[in-house]
């Protein structure tokens, strides 16, 4: 199955995939990795304004739909900020890994 997922830059356009992809969050998730809808109201202003200069952004795309998430913040910085969410079905299958490795070539 990770064999046929899709890892590459959100963009405009994306807003629908990753709005879906907070509804489903589970809760454990929401609470860890959206508290207060920080992080979705970020990653779609990521999409909408595509300031690159100090933060990026990827999605893991699979059947049309949002499979995992992985951003950098503060790239200006010597240690920048490393956030990864993958979709609850798909927990345990190193797709969170598969992200990490996106982020290392930063």
């Amino acid at each position: 199955m990770l064999e046929d997922i899709t890892i590459r830059p959100i963009v405009p356009g994306d807003e629908d995939m990753i709005n879906e992809f907070f509804a489903v969050m589970g809760p454990e998730s929401a609470a860890f990795f959206n508290r207060g809808r920080g992080n979705q109201n970020g990653t779609l202003d990521f999409c909408q304004k595509q300031n690159t200069d100090r933060r990026q952004y990827w999605m893991a795309e699979l059947d049309g739909k949002m499979a995992g998430l992985v951003f950098l913040w503060d790239l200006h910085t010597s240690i920048p900020w490393l956030g990864i969410a993958v979709r609850e079905e798909l927990k345990g299958r190193r797709l969170g890994r598969k992200l990490a490795d996106i982020s290392e070539d930063v």
